[in-house]
């Protein structure tokens, strides 16, 4: 069955009941992200050219801010709307990795442009902004589990400044982010002074049965 996907827009009236939906555009990929000002909308698409592109929320217009020979998925605004960020999967589908690039409606950056985050040589992927855009934060498998991983920013460039650390390992066998049904789930959210993630959580219990004498 072929399916469309499309954008929908639900504006909320001060957070009173009623809010009106309407569609804002059709085959416009996977939503992944909204502007702080709240005028742009960031999606990508997996067609025959994969692509990043932004729609502008107000005039319908789009624009490809990113375009690859491979996929390029998860993209992410800076708060300042100057930068997005997001991860590429690499010829070999068991590698990601995560790239920082200048918006630029006009045209999309070269690749030479795209600032690296990581090396490319382990599964990095869904990135998330600091609230001051100062840190990147992502979900890293290198050490073979899905840990939360970071990275300081330069302010201006957005080149890292020093190696990749760990905010959190998620090594337990009980709450692990291994454990989800779709990998989609791992993305996490960032604030100030929090960040929130999902885990999948596994228990079980030892059960005694007695058999009846016969």
């Amino acid at each position: 069955r072929n399916q469309k996907s499309f954008t929908q827009l639900l504006t909320l009236a001060s957070g009173r009941p009623g809010a009106v939906a309407e569609k804002g555009c059709e085959e416009c990929g996977v939503l992944t992200d909204l502007s702080a000002d709240a005028t742009q909308a960031l999606y990508y698409s997996l067609t025959s050219k994969p692509q990043i592109l932004s729609l502008n929320l107000v005039s319908g217009e789009k624009s490809i801010l990113v375009r690859h020979h491979h996929p390029v998925l998860d993209a992410r605004f800076s708060p300042d709307g100057r930068w997005i960020a997001f991860h590429a999967i690499a010829a070999d589908p068991l590698r990601r990795q995560v790239f920082v690039a200048p918006v630029r409606p006009s045209a999309p950056p070269p690749e030479s442009a795209w600032v690296p985050i990581t090396d490319g040589s382990a599964v990095d992927r869904y990135p998330a902004w600091s609230p001051d855009g100062s840190v990147l934060y992502w979900v890293s498998e290198r050490d073979g589990y899905r840990c939360i991983a970071a990275r300081r920013l330069d302010p201006a460039t957005k080149k890292p400044l020093g190696e990749m650390s760990y905010l959190q390992h998620l090594h337990s066998a009980r709450r692990s982010m291994m454990h989800f049904p779709n990998s989609n789930m791992g993305r996490i959210a960032v604030a100030r002074d929090k960040i929130v993630f999902s885990l999948a959580e596994r228990t079980g219990n030892i059960w005694v049965a007695e058999f009846p004498v016969r």
